[in-house]
């Protein structure tokens, strides 16, 4: 079996990419250059591509070259993340729409039998311009006219046993802003317990959906073997843990101390009201904030039926978020500063 797939060099795209049964294609923006491919995939493979292009921007040989293989399966991972309010320069639409737009052209092109697609949890919720470019992406592929299968996992964090992830976006941005923070504080001293006062959004009644990447791994590998039914599939936590629990296990890990939470967003305004000069570090925490405020203060369930029935007795329910889980990731980010990989 053919697989033609890209975003080899994103978080799930890394970790899937090299274990794909069957023989894989990667379609890859700058090529064999790229620094963030993962060193184990076979570099004979990799085709330059630009997604936001018509037929992913691929050259007559390059076409010719697949066709001639036989593509079966198309695995549509690219995209771009970003939780920004607004999308200014369209990079958020042209990446997460016609990006998808022009790989279910490819796909057509190179008669490709299926077409996976990897969404979010949250594309109906539509409240920022990742959401909305993800929802109208999931209505071309289900118009595409070929037969589709739709993951939407929720926020990725490390793997639960190392903590190993090659991106540090999402529930790691607020975290990775108090870490330069407290390294700047600490100095020399790098274990030094660094009190930072400021106050964050954080309920003790709302719950943050993570999984570890380890569990979304297994399962979409296992879906993607499946025979492909023309289905949604909520990659999700079904015991999702309270947003306080995490932030102050997230900031123990940290060694920081002094965070205040707020338990809506109505509490931090009336904060504001009251407080006229918050510091320079609360105005630029609270901007960080903004983005992520609908994921710690309106977080719903997810159903996980199309999942469960498609794996039957290969499903297996991911890992805890405990306070040890987090830990695990967040000395794993640490231990690499926060900082994307490379293969250099």
């Amino acid at each position: 079996m053919a697989i033609l797939m890209d975003g080899v060099t994103g978080i799930l795209g890394s970790s899937i990419g090299p274990e794909l049964e069957g023989d894989v294609y990667y379609l890859v923006r700058g090529g064999e250059f790229n620094q963030r491919l993962p060193a184990d995939i076979n570099k004979e493979k990799i085709i330059p591509c630009d997604i936001t292009k018509p037929l992913c921007g691929l050259s007559d040989d390059n076409i010719k070259r697949l066709n001639d293989i036989g593509i079966e399966k198309y695995l549509h991972l690219a995209a771009d993340v970003s939780f920004a309010t607004e999308d200014i320069d369209g990079k958020i639409w042209n990446t997460n729409y016609y990006g998808t737009k022009n790989a279910i052209q490819l796909a057509k092109h190179l008669n490709a039998k299926e077409f996976l697609h990897c969404s979010t949890a949250y594309a109906e919720d539509q409240r920022n311009p990742y959401e909305i470019s993800k929802r109208a992406a999931e209505n071309l592929v289900r118009n595409s006219g070929i037969s589709y299968s739709i993951f939407r996992p929720s926020s990725i964090i490390g793997d639960s046993k190392t903590g190993h992830i090659s991106d540090y976006n999402g529930y790691y941005g607020v975290y990775s802003f108090f870490h330069k923070i407290a390294q700047k504080k600490r100095g020399v001293n790098k274990d030094a317990t660094i009190n930072i006062t400021i106050s964050m959004i954080g309920s003790s009644s709302s719950t943050l959906n993570l999984i570890s990447l380890d569990w979304v791994k297994y399962i979409m590998s296992a879906l993607i073997n499946k025979e492909i039914c023309n289905k949604t599939y909520h990659l999700t936590h079904n015991d999702p843990q309270i947003v306080r629990l995490i932030g102050e296990w997230s900031c123990m890990a940290l060694n920081i101390t002094g965070i205040k939470y707020w338990e809506s967003v109505e509490d931090r305004e009336n904060y504001y009201r009251t407080n006229k000069t918050p510091s320079f570090l609360q105005r630029q925490v609270d901007k960080i904030m903004n983005r992520y405020t609908p994921y710690v203060t309106e977080e719903r369930k997810f159903p996980l039926d199309t999942v469960i029935a498609a794996l039957g007795t290969e499903y297996k329910s991911p890992p805890a978020i405990s306070e040890k889980t987090i830990a695990i990731i967040i000395n794993y980010a640490v231990k690499n500063n926060f900082k994307n990989h490379t293969t250099t």
